[in-house]
């Protein structure tokens, strides 16, 4: 299991316990699987696209990668605007287009943005390819939900609020907000779909037909798609996948300060997690989290990399 320090963000006792649950089939997902489409031989693109989903440890992915531009010589080129939102219009697809080509000119380049996928080939720019890092649903709730009340632990040492909710319900916790029937909880954000899934408009919906959609771009435009849960598995398959880029990775991440993990979070009951994933649309992220986690340890287990839980 690896330690809170290994990535930014602080994992509870009730996560813990999780995990370690679901490590407990470890050895099971090591089996061959010959029914997913994975690639484990290194490959060179010149332009790299991660598409960060939020809270699920992409500002510690985001450092590592600066680091690892200065080591391994590309160009990180991370981009953030206050405000913006992960949906792009066509119009906006081609401008994207046009900047990534100018940025990838003269240089290999990992362009870092909160954005929906976009699939180049509908551009015929065969060229990029894509990473990405996901997380246990449930988890990724939680959160989010406390980041939005209390922000991370960087902001709190500067002083600075992150409260985006009504200060009547700030010190709410997850179980009461369940029992009082807050919409917050009984339709929770639907994140990490549509940024796998795209700009198609179906891609918002609630539905497993986003759900496959998104399957079917980890299995043919993702080279990686990693779990937090198994972050130093993650960034060894990376390493021995796209060595120009994360040659070093697993090292380097022992440098990384962990400031970024949300602060004040509460344990959440067993009965909560358990509404979370049989109740809500979260049970549709947990078809596309197990399809990305099998996919992974199908990449490691040809690289004969071991789950942490095995170290």
């Amino acid at each position: 299991m690896l330690d809170d320090s290994d990535f930014g963000e602080e994992i509870t006792n009730d996560e813990k316990s999780h995990q370690a649950k679901e490590h407990k089939s470890a050895k099971s997902k090591s089996e061959a699987r010959n029914d997913l489409n994975v690639t484990s031989e290194a490959i060179h693109p010149k332009v790299v696209v991660y598409n960060r989903v939020p809270k699920c440890g992409s500002q510690t992915m985001s450092m590592l990668v600066n680091q690892l531009s200065r080591k391994n010589g590309f160009l990180s080129k991370a981009v953030f605007e206050a405000g913006e939102t992960p949906d792009r219009t066509t119009t906006q697809q081609k401008a994207f287009m046009g900047e990534l080509k100018g940025y990838s000119k003269d240089q290999k380049v990992l362009y870092t943005r909160h954005q929906y996928f976009i699939d180049f080939d509908q551009f015929e720019w065969a060229d990029p390819v894509y990473i990405n890092l996901i997380r246990d649903p449930v988890d990724r709730f939680a959160s989010f939900y406390y980041f939005s009340r209390f922000g991370n632990k960087r902001a709190q040492d500067a002083g600075r609020t992150k409260q985006q909710v009504p200060s009547n319900i700030l010190n709410e916790n997850i179980d009461d907000c369940i029992t009082r029937r807050r919409t917050e909880c009984t339709e929770p954000i639907w994140h990490t779909v549509p940024y796998i899934c795209g700009n198609d408009k179906s891609c918002l919906q609630r539905h497993e037909s986003a759900v496959q959609q998104a399957k079917q771009n980890i299995d043919s435009k993702y080279v990686v798609v990693g779990i937090l849960e198994e972050l130093k598995g993650t960034l060894g398959v990376l390493e021995n996948v796209l060595p120009d880029f994360f040659e070093g990775a697993v090292n380097h991440l022992s440098e990384i300060r962990n400031d970024t993990y949300t602060v004040k979070k509460k344990a959440m009951t067993d009965a909560a997690r358990e509404y979370f994933s049989n109740e809500t649309a979260l049970k549709l992220e947990y078809d596309l989290y197990n399809h990305a986690k099998a996919r992974l340890f199908e990449q490691m287990r040809r690289l004969k990399i071991s789950p942490s839980s095995s170290n």
